[in-house]
């Protein structure tokens, strides 16, 4: 076995390290940074990297066999003629990988949905070789290119259902598919875990800012968990919007930071009917946040 088996490298430090060929059979790797390492041909049968950053590494021709590529980032890596079998991809984001067209696969391959709305376009050849079938191929292809809008978590304080009701019918309208726990919450779900793994899942946050969501602990862990997620991925996931005046005299530390790192669209008005044109305004405004860009660029 590979010396490296023997030690925990969980969350180790290796970026830009030389693994070129080498033999990382078995190697737990859970969160470890791999930006930039170049892991050409290496062995990474039955390797844990869930959670690892490969960010712009070089996996040219690397063993991925058993690999568990749970949650790891991957953005800019090249994945060309590496040999795919058994490998899982949950929750896995595989835009900006490259080589995905060119790689090899010894048999199929686990992929969850998760890992598809991450995604966007995946390589057909990609999709056949790690083993679906050409139904689920095209109803993928499909609904990939007729999606418009990032799907959504919406994180709110249950005082304002209200709002968060009126929110949610108004974007589900316009085909934004949202994760909303008075619909999405199944009974006898671990509320914590079921809400978290919700966030983890879906592209967007959107947190209603008010009065009483910056005094709800709920909604605070939920942005945290969102601004994990964004160090992870290196993405923007949180779209704050707010009802009232509440954020912007804050002296709360998260609600402090979003209204100075981020724009918040107004929501203010929406009780009062003869503002009705502004509301459609900010729902215009939150669609815009939400777009997909276009397939062809």
């Amino acid at each position: 076995p590979a010396p490296w088996v023997k030690r925990n490298l969980i969350q180790f430090d290796l970026e830009g390290i030389n693994f070129r060929s080498v033999n990382l059979e078995g190697a737990v790797l859970k969160g470890a940074n791999l930006q930039r390492a170049d892991l050409s041909a290496a062995n990474l049968r039955y390797c844990n990297l869930r959670k690892a950053n490969l960010s712009a590494a070089l996996l040219r021709g690397a063993i991925l066999v058993g690999t568990n590529l749970t949650l790891a980032m991957l953005r800019d890596s090249n994945l060309t003629n590496s040999l795919f079998w058994e490998t899982v991809l949950a929750r896995t984001d595989l835009r900006n990988v490259i080589g995905l067209e060119k790689a090899r696969h010894g048999g199929p391959s686990i992929i969850d949905h998760r890992t598809f709305q991450r995604s966007g376009n995946l390589p057909i050849k990609f999709l056949r070789g790690i083993g679906l079938p050409d139904g689920i191929i095209s109803r993928y292809a499909t609904e990939t290119e007729n999606a418009s809008y990032a799907d959504c978590f919406i994180s709110y304080s249950s005082i304002d259902s209200e709002f968060a009701n009126r929110l949610y019918d108004d974007l589900q309208f316009q085909g934004v598919r949202c994760w909303y726990a008075p619909k999405d919450l199944k009974v006898g779900a671990r509320i914590r875990q079921e809400i978290d793994n919700a966030i983890r899942s879906y592209e967007r946050l959107i947190v209603v800012l008010s009065k009483n969501s910056i005094a709800s602990t709920w909604v605070e862990k939920e942005v945290e968990t969102a601004f994990d997620e964004e160090s992870k991925d290196g993405r923007d996931i949180l779209i704050p919007v707010r009802i009232d005046d509440s954020v912007m005299n804050s002296t709360t530390a998260w609600a402090s930071d979003i209204r100075k790192m981020r724009n918040i669209c107004d929501f203010s008005m929406w009780q009062d009917d003869k503002s009705y044109g502004a509301y459609k305004e900010s729902i215009s405004k939150l669609l815009k946040a939400l777009k997909l860009p276009s397939k062809n660029g």
